[in-house]
C-alpha cells in the first residue's frame, strides 16, 4: 500500500479521546444567506465570508476576510451564549441549495489549498440549521433517514474543500460531493500556523453522494486526520445524546473514506462506509485503492472503529463498510500501513447491509501492513462478558486474496465472537505467501509458521475433542493458556479455508471445562451449546498469550456432525422422569405452559428427576 506522505510534522499537544464539555461564552454566530462562493463586499453572505470572517474574528494568522462587512453582510452575525461559534444557514427556498466552489485560498503559503480553511476554534459549521432540513432518527441498522438541504459541490475540481487546522472545530449536516477531498483535519498545516488541531469531527453529513441519496459523485479521499494532535470523531460520539443524528454516510471516495494518520485517540463510528443511505447497496463507483478505514504513520493508537461497549448507545456505533471492489491491489476494508496500539474493531458489518445478510461484498478484508513495529488490534469481542454480542464483527463475502493479512510477527491480531460467511478469500493472505503466525515471535520456526487448531474425528455432538500446536508458554511472562473458541462453521466456506459463522463458547485449554488434562490437548462437553440439529459442522480457533504479543490463529477444519432429530422424549418409571435428546441446547423448565421464566436443568441426555406432585414444562432450547 502507497504512503501518502513522507513525513508528518509532530503535533504539538496531545488530548483524550472524549473531552471534557466547553464552558459557555459568548458565541459568535453567522447565517449564510447564499449559494453564491464569492468574497465580495455585497448584500449578500456566503459560506467563504463566514469562514474567512470567522477567522479573522479570532486573529487567525491567514486566511482571513481581510476586510471591514458591509452593512448588509454586518446584518448577518450576531452573538449569543454558546460553546460553539456558529455557522448557520438561512437561504431561500425550499432547496436543496447547492454552493458551487470554483476557486480556493492557499491556506499555509506553502500550497495548501483549500476552499474553505477553517483557523478559527470551537467553530461549528450546521447544515441542519437551514429551514426544511432534519437529521437521520433511524438506528443505525435502518435506512439513514436525513434530510440534507446544503450541497457542497466540489464539482471536478482537485482542490480541497474543507481544511481544518484548529481546535474543537464541526462540520454536521451537509452533503459534499466532488472535490479532491471533502474535510481534512490537518496537523501539518496546523503546525506552520502554530495550531495543535484537537477534537472536533464530521457528523451527520452525506459524503460523496446527493440529497436524492442516489446522486454520486467521490473525491479522493472524503475526511482525514493528518498528524492532529487527536480525539476526532467521525460519526457518533456514543454519548447518548442525539447519537443517530451524528451518523454519517460516507461514499465513492478514490483512495480512502476515513484516513486517520499520526492522530491518537479518534473514533469512527455510526457510519455507513461506500453504504448508500438505503443500507443495502454501495455506491457502485468503480474506484480506485478505495480503503474504508485506513490508518497510517506513527500509530495511530487508541483508535476506535465501531463501539466502545461501555454500555451507553453501543448498539448505535456500528459501521457497515461494503462494496468496496476498487481496481487497486489494496482497497480493504480496513487497512494500516504502520498498524497502531490498542486499536479496537467492535461491532461492525463488513461486506452485508443494515440485515445481516444483502450481499455488500469487499474485494480484501481487514489489513495490517507494518513489519516493524510493536501494534495490537483487536476484531470482536473483548471476551469480559459484558456486551459481547454488541461486540461481534459480522465479515462476510471478501472475494479476493485474504480475510486477515497481518505480515509481521510484531502484529497481534485478536479475534473472537465474530460471525464469518460467504469469504471466498484465503482467511490467512495465502496469495502472497505471507501466511503469518498469530504467536509467531514464540515459534522456533519464525513469523511466517502456518498453524492452526485441530478438531478430531472423534468429536460428537456431546464431545469436542482436539488439540493446539502452541498453547500456554511457562517461560514467558504474562502468557496464559490458549483460550478455544468454539464455532458452528460456515457452510459455503471451502474445505480449505473454514471459518466460523456462529460463535457457540469460548473455554480455556486447561480450565475447568477441559476434561483432558494435557496441556494443549482438549476435551469440552459440547451438548448444551445451541448447534443446529441438520447439517452443522464444528470449527474452533485459538487465541494464544496476553493479547499482545500473541493473538488469534486460522481456523481449524471443520468436522461434519450427524443429523439428529428434534425432538424431546420423556418417560417415568417409579418416582424419577427420564428426559431424552439428541439435539444440542441447554434443558430447560417452567411451571406454567404459557408464562414465568425458564430455568436451566444442569447437565446433558438423558437427565433423570424426581417426579413430583405438581406439573413441570420442559423444552430443549437454543
Amino acid at each position: 500500500m502507497k504512503k501518502l506522505h513522507a513525513l508528518f510534522l509532530a503535533a504539538t499537544a496531545t488530548a483524550v479521546l472524549l473531552l471534557p464539555a466547553a464552558p459557555a461564552f459568548s458565541a459568535t454566530v453567522i447565517t449564510v444567506n447564499s449559494t453564491n462562493h464569492v468574497d465580495a463586499s455585497d448584500s449578500e453572505m456566503t459560506l467563504l465570508e463566514a469562514v474567512l470572517y470567522m477567522n479573522q474574528l479570532q486573529g487567525a494568522p491567514a486566511a482571513t476576510l481581510g476586510r471591514s462587512l458591509s452593512t448588509a453582510e454586518a446584518a448577518q452575525v450576531s452573538s449569543t451564549a454558546g460553546t460553539n461559534h456558529l455557522i448557520q444557514f438561512n437561504i431561500a427556498g425550499a432547496g436543496p441549495h447547492v454552493i458551487a466552489v470554483n476557486s480556493a485560498v492557499d491556506v499555509d503559503g506553502q500550497g495548501t489549498f483549500w476552499a474553505f480553511p477553517i483557523l478559527a476554534t470551537n467553530v461549528l459549521v450546521d447544515g441542519y440549521s437551514q429551514p426544511g432540513s432534519s437529521p437521520n432518527t433511524n438506528a443505525i441498522l435502518a435506512p439513514n433517514n436525513a434530510a440534507l438541504r446544503i450541497v457542497i459541490d466540489g464539482d471536478t475540481n482537485t482542490f480541497r474543500l474543507f481544511g481544518i487546522v484548529a481546535d474543537h472545530d464541526w462540520l454536521r449536516g451537509l452533503s459534499i460531493i466532488g472535490g479532491g477531498r471533502a474535510a481534512v483535519f490537518d496537523g501539518e498545516a496546523g503546525a506552520v500556523l502554530g495550531n495543535a488541531v484537537i477534537g472536533g469531527g464530521v457528523q451527520g453529513c452525506w459524503i460523496g453522494v446527493a440529497p436524492d441519496a442516489t446522486t454520486v459523485k467521490g473525491q479522493g479521499y472524503a475526511v482525514a486526520s493528518w498528524a492532529t494532535g487527536g480525539s476526532q470523531v467521525y460519526g457518533t460520539d456514543g454519548d447518548g445524546v442525539n447519537d443517530r443524528n451524528e451518523f454519517n454516510v460516507i461514499v465513492a471516495s478514490d483512495e480512502m473514506h476515513i484516513a486517520i494518520g499520526q492522530s491518537d485517540n479518534c473514533r469512527v463510528s455510526g457510519n455507513f462506509i461506500n453504504v448508500l443511505p438505503d443500507g443495502l447497496h454501495s455506491s457502485g463507483v468503480a474506484v480506485g485503492e478505495g480503503d474504508g478505514v485506513y490508518l497510517e504513520d506513527g500509530g495511530p493508537n487508541n483508535t476506535i472503529i465501531g463501539t466502545d461497549s461501555n454500555g451507553i448507545s453501543d448498539e448505535n456505533e456500528r459501521n457497515l463498510i461494503g462494496g468496496l471492489n476498487g481496481s487497486d491491489s489494496n482497497c480493504e476494508t480496513i487497512a494500516a500501513w504502520s498498524g497502531g496500539t490498542n486499536v479496537t474493531i467492535m461491532g461492525n458489518y463488513f461486506g452485508v447491509g443494515i440485515d445481516g445478510v444483502t450481499p455488500l461484498p469487499n474485494k480484501r478484508g481487514i489489513c495490517n501492513d507494518n513489519a516493524g513495529s510493536d501494534n495490537s488490534w483487536l476484531v470482536g469481542a473483548n471476551g469480559d462478558g459484558l456486551r459481547d454480542e454488541i461486540e461481534e464483527n459480522i465479515i462476510a463475502n471478501t472475494t479476493v486474496s485474504r480475510v486477515f493479512k497481518f505480515p509481521s510477527a510484531k502484529t497481534s491480531i485478536v479475534f473472537r465472537r465474530n460471525t464469518f460467511f460467504g469469504n471466498t478469500a484465503d482467511f490467512f493472505d495465502g496469495t502472497s505467501g505471507n501466511q503469518n503466525s498469530y504467536n509467531g515471535v514464540i515459534l522456533s520456526s519464525g513469523d511466517t509458521a502456518t498453524i492452526s487448531p485441530v478438531v478430531s474425528n472423534a468429536t460428537t455432538r456431546a464431545e469436542l475433542i482436539g488439540w493446539v500446536p502452541v498453547s500456554g508458554d511457562p517461560t514467558a511472562l504474562n502468557r496464559t493458556n490458549a483460550q478455544i473458541h468454539i464455532y458452528e462453521a460456515d457452510p459455503t466456506a471451502a474445505a480449505d479455508r473454514p471459518q466460523g459463522k456462529k460463535w457457540l463458547a469460548s473455554y480455556a485449554d486447561n480450565g475447568p471445562q477441559d476434561l483432558d488434562p494435557a496441556t494443549n490437548y482438549f476435551r469440552f462437553r459440547i451438548c448444551s451449546l445451541p448447534i443446529s440439529s441438520t447439517g452443522a459442522s464444528i470449527t474452533v480457533n485459538e487465541t494464544c498469550g496476553d493479547d499482545v504479543s500473541g493473538g488469534s490463529s486460522r481456523f481449524a477444519t471443520a468436522v461434519p456432525l450427524p443429523d439428529v432429530p428434534n425432538a424431546l422424549s420423556l418417560s417415568q418409571s417409579g418416582g424419577s422422569v427420564t428426559l431424552s435428546w439428541q439435539m444440542n441446547g441447554r434443558l430447560q423448565a417452567r411451571p406454567s405452559l404459557t408464562s414465568g421464566s425458564w430455568t436451566n436443568v444442569p447437565g446433558c441426555s438423558p437427565v433423570v428427576l424426581p417426579a413430583t406432585s405438581g406439573s413441570l414444562y420442559f423444552r430443549v432450547a437454543q
